[in-house]
């Protein structure tokens, strides 16, 4: 995710000034979670999510804010980039949605203010897959079983 500019390297995360952050700490399969970037004005960006340890894309990206548009880097539409060098903001707000509950899952980005100003590998906080088919009492039964635990 490292931007072919010739003769310049990523800036060092330390002075990042970025934060990508999905609109919810769990994802359920085929609902939407939003991505924003919080840290200013940028002009270039790659956003992808990936199961937590791994490297290739999960999930499908939809309804790209203007000046940018997907990509497919493994599957259709699993990555989202800029179209052009306009200044994006705040106000974009990527879509990101999943057929299928992987596990845990991160936003791993690219950001560039500039040609030679760019940040690669900037990760979100981790988004778990919700809980899928369990019934009301098993949950039950899952919460009393830590409260038990726990008074011990």
């Amino acid at each position: 995710m490292t931007p072919g500019h010739t003769g310049v390297s990523p800036q060092s995360s330390s002075t990042n000034p970025f934060t990508v952050t999905a609109s919810s700490t769990l994802y359920s399969p085929g609902q939407a979670i939003t991505v924003t970037i919080q840290g200013g004005d940028y002009r270039g960006v790659l956003l992808q999510v990936r199961k937590v340890g791994e490297d290739t894309p999960t999930g499908t990206w939809s309804n790209p804010p203007n000046d940018t548009k997907l990509l497919t880097c493994t599957n259709s539409n699993d990555a989202v980039t800029h179209a052009n060098t306009n200044v994006k903001g705040e106000d974009s707000v990527y879509t990101w949605t999943s057929s299928e509950n992987v596990g845990a899952v991160q936003i791993v980005a690219t950001i560039a203010e500039s040609f030679d100003v760019f940040w690669v590998q900037l990760v979100s906080d981790q988004v778990s897959g919700a809980v899928q088919g369990a019934s009301p009492n098993i949950l039950l039964l899952l919460l009393v079983a830590l409260l038990v635990f726990l008074g011990k």
